[in-house]
């Protein structure tokens, strides 16, 4: 029998609220790390622009369940969570996720997986 030893993963979220800083996104941090989020509510597309290096992208609602992920998102491209929303509230309830790139697939987080369980799985 052999005994499979885990870290935690700790991540360091940042909230993404104002104008400007969703704007940048992060694009704001050059020393974005391999640890860290940034969490921007209400939002239901990112963009890549001026970024240096791919990202991942999680939508979820606002309840926490994952709708969809974008794997590598590369510089310079447009993510957009277009699912069957069939009302306003349902719309204005998606949020994002931004991630380096390749943390989804590290973690083994999918579509349908509830949000919270990103910030207790161990790799």
């Amino acid at each position: 029998m052999s005994t499979t030893l885990c870290r935690p993963v700790i991540f360091v979220i940042e909230s993404a609220t104002g104008f400007l800083a969703r704007l940048r996104g992060v694009g704001r941090d050059p020393d974005w790390t391999q640890y860290a989020v940034l969490f921007l509510p209400r939002c239901r597309a990112v963009h890549t622009m001026a970024l240096r290096q791919p990202i991942d992208v999680i939508f979820a609602t606002s309840s926490g369940r994952i709708l969809a992920i974008k794997h590598s998102l590369r510089p310079w491209r447009i993510a957009v969570y277009s699912g069957d929303f069939g009302s306003r509230q349902k719309l204005l309830s998606v949020d994002a996720w931004e991630l380096p790139a390749g943390r989804c697939r590290e973690l083994g987080i999918r579509e349908g997986d509830p949000l919270v369980d990103i910030f207790k799985r161990s790799v």
